[in-house]
């Protein structure tokens, strides 16, 4: 929820590696986006995306900028509510 209403970004259907560090990848997408002063729903989409990318990494390893660009691609329009 934000000032504006709300948003849902479904993650896409992925065959999953691992969840390490899987939350950890949201924050610093949702983080990233917000640094570059993007809109809350840009920055829901960054973070789903970096979040799903991460599942797609066995172990520790970060995701990589291939899989990043690949979730983004793949998410669904938002879907949300407006303020009333």
């Amino acid at each position: 929820a934000h000032s504006g209403g709300t948003a849902f970004c479904p993650a896409p259907e992925i065959e999953v590696q691992s969840t390490v560090g899987a939350g950890d990848s949201m924050i610093a997408g949702y983080l990233c986006a917000m640094a570059e002063g993007a809109p809350p729903e840009a920055r829901l989409r960054r973070a789903v995306a970096f979040g799903t990318a991460a599942c797609l990494t066995e172990g520790t390893q970060p995701p990589s900028a291939e899989h990043i660009a690949a979730m983004l691609s793949d998410l669904l329009p938002f879907g949300g509510t407006e303020n009333k």
